[in-house]
């Protein structure tokens, strides 16, 4: 068990570092949120090992957070202000602009969508494209399955995600150990 803390914590400690390293903002916050409901989730399974585990993540976090928040504070608030913009010309406003495209495409291939493949998506998505707003990707993973599958194939992701999902919640269920 002392081993499995000592593993949980380092490894912590070393994706925290790489993530504030990179300053991806999406990629702290999720961050945040996968830490926030890994401890709700494992806090059914083993109450006693829990407490030591939150104590040592709590430590780490805030160790962290203040090794690289010297460094890199007005740099990462910087970048979490942009966040908030909403231009064209911001990740934003760019990726809004794609979001628009793409639904202008799912419009006209909504049952089966145009294929899969970048060689497509990229011939289909200039047909549609604001000009200097190039992209392969619709930045959304539902979005991309709209537009390459229509609904047809979108309906069976979503069923098939769906299925996994209950799956998984009925293994945790029938899996708790106090």
């Amino acid at each position: 068990q002392h081993i499995l803390q000592t593993l949980w914590a380092s490894t912590l400690f070393l994706n925290i570092c790489c993530l504030l390293l990179t300053g991806s903002r999406s990629a702290i916050f999720s961050l945040l949120i996968i830490i926030i409901v890994a401890l709700i989730c494992f806090a059914n399974f083993y109450k006693a090992f829990f407490k030591k585990i939150f104590i040592i993540t709590v430590i780490l976090i805030g160790i962290t957070t203040i090794l690289f928040s010297i460094d890199l504070w007005q740099e990462l608030l910087q970048r979490t202000k942009t966040v908030f913009l909403w231009d064209q010309y911001s990740t934003n406003g760019y990726r809004i602009q794609v979001w628009l495209t793409s639904l202008d495409i799912i419009k006209e291939n909504y049952a089966v969508g145009i294929g899969l493949g970048s060689e497509v998506v990229r011939k289909i998505y200039a047909l549609y494209m604001v000009p200097g707003f190039e992209s392969l990707s619709a930045y959304s993973i539902y979005l991309e399955y709209l537009v390459e599958t229509g609904i047809l194939g979108f309906s069976l992701f979503m069923a098939l995600s769906v299925a996994i999902f209950q799956k998984l919640c009925y293994l945790i269920k029938s899996h708790t150990v106090d």
